[in-house]
């Protein structure tokens, strides 16, 4: 059994991801004009296949840190950390009900948050193990095991984005 590690690639991804959803709280409430709400957005134009299509794309850019060395998953991880609490804020912000913001966010992101994140631990396993192999913690720089643990934690991603995408189109949109 592995024990926790702080410096895991799940604890740096969630920190970040965080950190920075609580960055896009404080600049949505401090200037809300800027803000975009949800109710901003058109309704028609967000369908499974474009829900799907921009999260998946933001998965995979996330992911794509093994080849960055965690460059695009530091930035994937704290750019969507700050949308996401950007619009929540807004919404919170202008909200006259609070359950009501909660019963259109939570169904669908209790799948979209944990898939973003389990993408952004996929996307930091090389580099932490390049960063381990560098200081001699390790003899290899990555072992076929651990290709196998990045190309499994990409997969949940993916199929977690996916429930995602169609709660929030079949669900979510039904109860705005």
């Amino acid at each position: 059994m592995r024990r926790f590690d702080i410096a895991s690639p799940l604890f740096v991804a969630t920190g970040l991801f965080a950190v920075s959803l609580l960055v896009g709280g404080g600049i949505a409430y401090a200037f809300p004009d800027a803000s975009t709400t949800a109710s901003d957005l058109n309704p028609e134009s967000l369908t499974f296949w474009s829900i799907l299509q921009n999260n998946l794309a933001v998965a995979v850019l996330l992911t794509l840190g093994n080849v960055t060395l965690g460059v695009t998953t530091v930035v994937g991880l704290l750019l969507s950390g700050v949308t996401n609490g950007g619009i929540i804020t807004s919404g919170l912000v202008v909200a006259t009900n609070e359950f009501r913001i909660a019963l259109l966010v939570l169904p669908h992101a209790v799948f979209e948050i944990p898939g973003l994140l389990v993408a952004g631990q996929a996307g930091f396993q090389f580099p932490f193990a390049f960063v381990r192999y560098l200081r001699g913690e390790r003899e290899t720089l990555f072992t076929m095991a651990e290709l196998k643990e990045t190309l499994l934690l990409a997969g949940l991603s993916l199929f977690l984005i996916t429930i995602a995408a169609m709660i929030e189109v079949f669900v979510t949109f039904e109860l705005r």
